[in-house]
């Protein structure tokens, strides 16, 4: 629960910065006649690619991991952590 915490925190602090930066060219858009949910929706979409992005990194981490954690370990494998025993 923690790591999606801190996670969820992160997320939200990047999005924030990468929005807050991009308020002039919000505003440009706003100005010349951009609809405001057309504005959300690219926010959001940036958030989503960004979003996507770490998750696949995410996974190929872990993925990457287990396989270290079981060469070092004996009598481990890499999938020991979804065994219900």
């Amino acid at each position: 629960m923690l790591a999606l915490l801190l996670s969820g925190v992160g997320l939200y602090g990047v999005v924030s910065f990468t929005t807050a930066r991009r308020t002039r060219e919000i505003g440009v858009r706003m100005a010349l006649g951009a609809r405001p949910m057309a504005v959300c929706l690219l926010v959001i979409r940036d958030s989503l690619a960004l979003t996507g992005l770490g998750v696949a990194l995410g996974l190929v981490a872990s993925f990457w991991g287990t396989r270290l954690v079981a060469g070092e370990l004996y009598g481990v494998s890499a999938l020991d952590a979804l065994r219900l025993e």
